[in-house]
């Protein structure tokens, strides 16, 4: 007995939902607000909420999990995710200095360097289209623009992050593990994360690391805190009309105007299967 994606046959040669595959998702979670685009059992890399003028389309990994790039519902019909999607790859594979760059959709950039070596890339598959080149020889691939990238590859928050991967590889090697190195949280652009450190502090920031109006929290919210409304506010202005938390991250239980209470999701788009 087959089954179709999403779905697996049991005991009994019934077929039933496999679970967290977005396929059942997609077919039975009638609650939730927008519906999962799939690849097979998987998540399709791009997923999209709200309504085609105004809504924002996300980069997500296989199992649904938000990954760098986004862009607005009007303006995706490039977007592929590719880059972000492979990046991520490289990680669950151990991979720990990856240096490919990601534009803002999760596109791939047209240079490309990693483990030292260079070459131009389509930005929606990242296929070749030039020779490749030892790193310190970029300057020669017909995508090069000095005044854009200047005279290294790596950008000022991944320099960083970069060199604190790479010791980290070497001292592993010889058996020491877990250095004492700062917390450095970048992109995949190269810019500053969204969630930064200062002391005992964590703080909203923008792609250059100047901080976001005062969202802030202490170290222990690390593991939820994401700033997604504080960036939002940032870049859409008086678009977004939800509210933040203090630490950033959208409000799980908003109003409107008449004060009939409603729930969102952390990306900030109405959600009925959530509780708030």
């Amino acid at each position: 007995m087959k089954c179709k994606p999403g779905y697996q046959c049991n005991n009994n040669m019934t077929c039933e939902p496999t679970s967290g595959s977005c396929q059942y998702e997609a077919d039975e979670n009638n609650h939730i607000s927008w519906r999962p685009r799939c690849n097979g059992s998987d998540y399709a890399p791009v997923q999209c909420k709200g309504d085609r003028p105004t809504g924002r389309c996300f980069c997500v990994d296989k199992k649904g999990n938000r990954i760098f790039g986004e862009q607005q519902w009007a303006m995706v019909e490039n977007m592929t995710c590719a880059c972000s999607r492979r990046v991520q790859e490289l990680w669950d594979q151990g991979r720990k200095d990856v240096t490919l760059h990601c534009d803002e959709q999760g596109n791939y950039e047209e240079l490309q360097c990693d483990n030292g070596i260079c070459w131009c890339a389509e930005e929606k598959t990242g296929t070749p289209f030039s020779r490749i080149l030892p790193e310190n020889m970029m300057t020669m691939l017909p995508c090069y623009e000095n005044a854009n990238i200047g005279s290294g590859y790596l950008r000022k928050c991944e320099s960083l992050l970069i060199a604190q991967k790479r010791i980290e590889i070497l001292m592993a090697a010889h058996g020491s593990i877990n250095p004492n190195f700062p917390y450095t949280n970048c992109e995949l652009d190269g810019s500053y994360g969204a969630v930064q450190m200062e002391g005992n502090q964590l703080f909203c920031a923008w792609k250059d690391k100047t901080r976001i109006e005062t969202y802030a929290a202490e170290l222990s919210a690390m593991p939820t805190m994401n700033c997604r409304c504080a960036l939002d506010r940032k870049m859409y202005g008086d678009k977004i009309q939800h509210h933040c938390q203090g630490n950033g991250n959208y409000m799980p239980q908003q109003y409107t105007n008449n004060g009939t209470k409603y729930c969102i999701d952390s990306d900030g788009f109405p959600d009925d299967s959530i509780s708030c």
